[in-house]
């Protein structure tokens, strides 16, 4: 009874939850679906992310340093 008890979580949803869910939305729209954001790792540096959900069900990650050369990112190809 391993990992069982009166007081114990649930798992949280994983991230792959969330990726089905834009995925599933750029194949049904025939659209790309665009997210971006910024993560810090720690105190370390500051990442910006860009992940595109394409209709054929492929995804498409960038992440980029924020002081790297060429910031903020290019706009998305099409």
């Amino acid at each position: 009874m391993s990992g069982t008890g009166r007081h114990r979580r649930p798992a949280a949803p994983p991230d792959a939850l969330a990726d089905l869910d834009q995925r599933m939305r750029a194949v049904a729209d025939q659209v790309p679906v665009v997210e971006e954001g910024v993560a810090r790792l720690g105190e370390g540096a500051v990442f910006l992310y860009r992940t595109t959900y394409r209709p054929d069900g492929t995804v498409h990650r960038e992440l980029t340093r924020a002081d790297a050369v060429g910031w903020p990112f290019p706009p998305p190809a099409t």
